[in-house]
Parts: C-alpha cells; sequence; structure tokens
C-alpha cells in the first residue's frame, strides 16, 4: 500500500512539475498574435495609426500600405514606444469607405477602434488574409466614397 501511493504521489509530482514547466514556458513566448490598435482622423487628410503592442514585438510592425494619395510622415518604420508603434500620414483627399490600409504585419489580427471626426468610434477585429491585415475603411464606416460601392454595401 505505501509503494502504490509512493508511485502515485511521484507520478503527481512529476506531472505536476511538468504543467508547471510547460504552461511557464508558453505564457512567456506565446501571445495570441492580436494586437490592438486605433486609427485617428486628425483633420486636413492627417491620420495616425497606431499598433499597441509590447515592446519584444515590436519587430512584427513593419511599414504600413497606404492608398496612393497617402504619404508617410516621419520614421516609415514607425515611431516605437515602450508599448506602442507609431505611425503618422497625410493623404491628399480624407480616407473614404473605398480605401483599403494593408498591414504586413506578423500577427493574427487587429481589434482596431477608428476614431473619424465627426462619427463615433468603430472598433472591429481584422483578420490576416495571406501576407497582410487588410483593413478595409468601408467596413469601419469611413464616408461613403462612391454611389457604386455604398449601393455594394447595402
Amino acid at each position: 500500500m505505501v509503494v502504490r501511493n509512493n508511485a502515485m504521489l511521484t507520478r503527481f509530482l512529476v506531472i505536476a512539475f511538468l504543467s508547471i514547466l510547460l504552461s511557464a514556458d508558453f505564457a512567456g513566448a506565446h501571445t495570441l498574435g492580436v494586437d490592438k490598435g486605433e486609427l485617428v482622423e486628425k483633420g486636413d487628410g492627417a491620420y495616425s495609426l497606431v499598433s499597441k503592442v509590447p515592446q519584444r514585438l515590436a519587430h512584427l510592425i513593419t511599414t504600413i500600405r497606404l492608398p496612393e494619395r497617402c504619404g508617410l510622415q516621419g520614421n516609415p518604420t514607425g515611431e516605437r514606444g515602450t508599448y506602442e508603434v507609431r505611425f503618422s500620414f497625410k493623404c491628399a483627399r480624407p480616407l473614404t469607405a473605398d480605401d483599403t490600409i494593408f498591414l504586413p504585419w506578423k500577427r493574427e489580427g487587429i481589434m482596431l477602434t477608428v476614431n473619424w471626426l465627426d462619427a463615433e468610434p468603430v472598433t472591429r477585429f481584422t483578420r490576416r488574409e495571406g501576407e497582410v491585415i487588410p483593413v478595409v475603411l468601408a467596413e469601419y464606416l469611413a464616408g461613403s466614397g462612391s454611389l457604386w460601392a455604398m449601393a455594394r454595401r447595402y
């Protein structure tokens, strides 16, 4: 009886030790691959896009691809802070529902909040598709864009 209890106790301790060891390893090395982000319209065609990502993952956030009429300002790889990577850009005309911003980030997706000047903030999850996370602004209630695009949405 004592031998059996010792064997069970040993087995339990080995399983407990392995569980703790594995969970600590995965907890330190793995994230869900989804970051929070914020796109802010500042007026006069100026915008900022922020990825709220821990500094240890900031290298996964790379230069964004914008519509042709828009250009990055400042560091094209983003201004890196302790818990964010910030991109600033300006467009010749404001962004509309016809526009898409491509995030070639090595993440599974982004929970993005868009703050338009004259509208309530909109938050949506956008998932990676192939090599990019496509932020289709129609899904974030950007200005209507063309009548044809508006008709397609409805």
